[in-house]
Parts: structure tokens; C-alpha cells; sequence
């Protein structure tokens, strides 16, 4: 299938859709230059995509029958990077930006409030507080953004589960 773009002719590769939005990645006749085709990231399509990781995220919470806090309700940081790694792929699979302030920050405060509401405020902070200088939670934003990006792939089996596992053992683990 062709389509045109900035008056250039290019293949299309594939269409990835998650929720009602989608990203067209297109190839040029050469072989080279993948980009997505972004179609609108409106307010609808923000709030489904929101609410679709969310589900996707809640479904490894529920298999680990555990808490995020530990035994002294202290937010368990490689669990919260996880998440945050894992929406930074999602959004990177449609075309979006999480470094966007208008993209990333919205989007990841709705996802933590449809999993949290009584603690969005509080986990937002700590990753705020944490992100780039905290090796446990740089180890789960790695490996959540990961996790997304294998189980996107073709004939990728089963489900992400690392955020379960991360809930189960804590963020005690040594990160080597």
C-alpha cells in the first residue's frame, strides 16, 4: 500500500493502533526512513489511550496480589519507574513524545490516577523526585519501556508481567 507525504511517495509498513489511536510507519521506496504518520492525539484519543494503558498496567497489579507500598506504605520506586517506562513506549509506538511537556505529564498523571486516585499527587512526585537519579528506578523505566516494546513484536507470546514481579519482590533487589 502506498501513501503520499509531504509530496513524497512511501509504503506503508504498518498501522499500530492502541485504543482509537494510531500511528501509520512508513518506509521511503529506497528501504530506509521508518517514521510514524501521526493521526490526531486529541483530548478523546488521549483519554482512550490513557485508559487502555492503565487496563494494561492494572492486569499485572491484580496478578501480583500485592500492594505498591511497602510494609511502611513507602511507594515501591523500580514498580513506579516500570510504569513510567511503559508509557514512554506506548506513547513512543503511536508517534508521541513523552519528553512533550503537553504529552508526557498529562498523560502519565491519568494513568497514575485511574490506577491510584487516592495517590496520584504523591507518586507523581516520586518519580518527579527520582527520575534520571535513582538507579532502582532507572532499572525499572529500562525495563518497562522493554517489556512494552517485545510485546509489541510479532508473534511476541503472553503478556508483560514485570510490573507484577516488581510489586512482588520490592524494590530492595540489587539493580546488577
Amino acid at each position: 500500500m502506498l501513501c503520499s507525504y509531504g509530496g513524497a511517495i512511501f509504503d506503508i509498513l504498518y498501522v499500530r493502533s492502541l485504543g482509537n489511536v494510531e500511528a501509520c510507519y512508513v518506509q521511503d521506496g529506497h528501504g530506509g526512513l521508518m517514521f510514524p504518520k501521526l493521526f490526531p492525539f486529541d483530548d478523546a484519543a488521549r483519554a482512550q489511550f490513557a485508559t487502555t494503558v492503565a487496563e494494561m498496567l492494572e492486569l499485572q497489579m491484580v496478578v501480583s496480589g500485592k500492594r505498591i507500598e511497602d510494609d511502611e506504605s513507602r511507594p515501591n520506586r523500580k514498580a513506579l519507574g516500570y510504569i513510567y517506562g511503559y508509557i514512554d513506549a506506548a506513547l513512543r509506538a503511536i508517534g508521541q513524545d513523552m519528553s512533550k511537556m503537553s504529552v508526557g505529564v498529562p498523560i502519565t498523571f491519568q494513568i497514575m490516577h485511574k490506577l491510584w486516585p487516592e495517590h496520584t499527587v504523591e507518586y507523581m512526585d516520586v518519580i518527579a523526585r527520582n527520575i534520571g537519579s535513582d538507579d532502582v528506578m532507572m532499572f525499572g523505566i529500562m525495563h518497562g519501556g522493554q517489556q512494552y516494546t517485545d510485546y509489541l513484536k510479532a508473534g511476541s507470546a503472553g503478556a508483560p508481567m514485570g510490573l507484577a514481579r516488581f510489586i512482588i519482590d520490592g524494590d530492595n533487589r540489587s539493580v546488577s
